[in-house]
């Protein structure tokens, strides 16, 4: 199924390697090894409708580099005492992006991870350019299967099936919902998550009414979308839209009065592209609710919480899902170096060496060098502002399952 775009990916690179473009600095030392600097590039969207959210992913990585190296840098090893520095690429949301941010990383011998990603196939292209040098690519936020292929590459985040299935079971079980309507766009990661929705729906008693589905990045007046959903008279709309998009569909449900709760599957988090986009449609109908990897309301004194504080000192905000996993994603690739890597190409063969607790949860990775599980939290958005938000429920998610916290206790 991949054949052909993975041809046609390899013969991009050479056109797409002079398209990168750097975030916060890069190390221009000799030697990642030598000098004790090990280089973390994160590829993320700093351009566009998703610039805060792959902002939000260079941060997270920025203040993992910062803990890691206050705590003495890499904690064991070939490399033990060597510091991190993190390089920021804007791939533009897209796979041209994503395969510019990969050639430069292939082409500078001080970087050893590359990781950040939104989306599964610039994650997939991204792959393509560094498994030529068994180079380490840590997937944060991009989780389709296709991933598991790589041995040089491991998924931050948990299966997509596994988090589409806590919104069909907090849409049943927690607001009541006997049938739900599903909108989304056609990116090739979305069946994944569909799969998770429907087959989570099967089990709870809740009928599918209708798919709508939207070409993402050329779709903004979504009235007809909306229309078709509220003919199949639904109780709840699940939506795997990111942001921005989120947002309008939200504000054109309540300008048409169509009132009923929308729940987010996507768990992206709704940050102030949402939010804006939104408006005053937030304090009408029946509720929104998004879905946030991790604990978003986590104990005082946790690492979560500790790191929540000094995210907001730095950046005014909470750490969002997407920074969390990058944080991750960077302490995941500092634990696997620290596990024997002598130079950047072992890194991969270190992933058996990630463990302990991280920002969403246990770390580790499993089958798939995938996470083995995940926290995830569905929060009701209780007025206009970001920080107008409360916990509704706390679910585990394990493979394609989810099921409430207090049910893995």
């Amino acid at each position: 199924m991949y054949t052909k775009a993975r041809r046609l990916l390899a013969a991009a690179v050479i056109a797409a390697a002079g398209a990168f473009a750097v975030g916060c600095g890069g190390d221009d030392g000799g030697g990642g090894a030598s000098d004790k600097t090990i280089g973390v590039m994160v590829s993320s969207p700093l351009s566009g409708d998703s610039a805060e959210t792959g902002r939000d992913m260079l941060h997270g990585a920025e203040l993992a580099a910062e803990y890691i190296n206050e705590q003495g840098g890499i904690a064991d090893g070939p490399m033990k005492g060597a510091k991190l520095k993190v390089t920021g690429g804007d791939d533009a949301m897209s796979t041209k992006g994503a395969l510019a941010v990969a050639s430069k990383f292939v082409q500078d011998q001080n970087q050893w991870i590359l990781t950040g990603f939104l989306d599964t196939g610039m994650t997939l292209a991204a792959a393509q350019v560094a498994k030529r040098q068994n180079l380490a690519v840590i997937s944060s936020f991009a989780c389709g299967v296709q991933l598991e292929e790589f041995e040089n590459v491991a998924i931050q985040c948990p299966k997509l099936a596994g988090i589409g299935a806590v919104a069909s079971h907090f849409a049943a079980e927690k607001l009541g919902a006997k049938s739900a309507a599903i909108i989304t766009h056609t990116e090739p990661f979305v069946p994944d998550y569909l799969k998770g929705i429907q087959d989570e729906a099967k089990k709870v008693g809740m009928k599918i009414t209708t798919i709508q589905r939207y070409k993402l990045g050329s779709t903004t007046d979504f009235s007809a979308l909306v229309q078709n959903m509220k003919a199949t008279n639904p109780d709840v709309v699940i939506s795997l839209a990111y942001q921005a998009d989120a947002g309008r569909i939200l504000s054109t449900m309540r300008r048409s009065g169509f009132n009923v709760p929308f729940v987010d599957a996507l768990a992206e988090g709704w940050e102030k592209a949402f939010f804006g986009a939104a408006g005053s449609a937030l304090t009408k109908g029946d509720g929104a609710y998004c879905q946030y990897l991790g604990d978003k309301f986590p104990e005082p004194g946790s690492l979560i919480d500790k790191m929540n504080k000094r995210f907001q000192e730095k950046y005014g905000k909470a750490m969002p899902t997407s920074a969390a996993y990058v944080f991750d994603s960077v302490l995941s690739g500092a634990q696997a170096i620290a596990g024997g890597a002598e130079s950047r190409d072992q890194v991969s063969k270190h992933w058996d060496a990630v463990s302990g607790e991280g920002i969403t949860g246990k770390l580790g990775y499993g089958e798939g060098n995938r996470v083995s599980g995940a926290s995830l939290t569905m929060a009701k958005i209780t007025g206009t502002r970001v920080t107008d938000i409360e916990r509704a429920a706390l679910y585990e998610v394990e493979g394609e399952e989810a099921r409430p916290a207090s049910e893995s206790e």
